[in-house]
């Protein structure tokens, strides 16, 4: 069964760049036909595209994990929220250079494909 990959808006515009800091697996994974990958609405809105709404269970899933990060003075911004959220309740991999932004969301699976 193929990998599922959410894709964050670094690795979709460098790829679709050709931005060598893509490293050489992103760049088979993302020019592969048979590759199954998801960009998240909030990618979109962030280059100013459109705005879209978050699905349900995703943002139920964003609001728990904020308000267990918030005491703990690691409060995530809500666009990486809305990404990772959409990421975990898919049951998909994140893709970001930004491993950082989203180590604190529990049982996130994250890929960095630039290093």
């Amino acid at each position: 069964m193929p990998m599922k990959y959410v894709i964050d808006t670094h690795a979709l515009i460098w790829f679709l760049e050709g931005n060598q800091r893509l490293g050489t697996q992103a760049q088979a994974i993302l020019s592969n036909v048979t590759s199954q990958l998801v960009l998240p609405a909030i990618a979109l809105s962030e280059r100013k595209i459109t705005d879209f709404a978050l699905h349900q269970e995703a943002a139920e899933w964003f609001a728990k994990e904020r308000a267990r990060l918030i005491p703990i003075s690691l409060t995530p911004s809500y666009a990486d929220g809305q990404i990772a959220a959409i990421a975990k309740v898919n049951n998909l991999i994140l893709v970001t250079r930004n491993v950082a932004d989203y180590a604190n969301f529990q049982d996130l699976q994250i890929e960095n494909w630039f290093s």
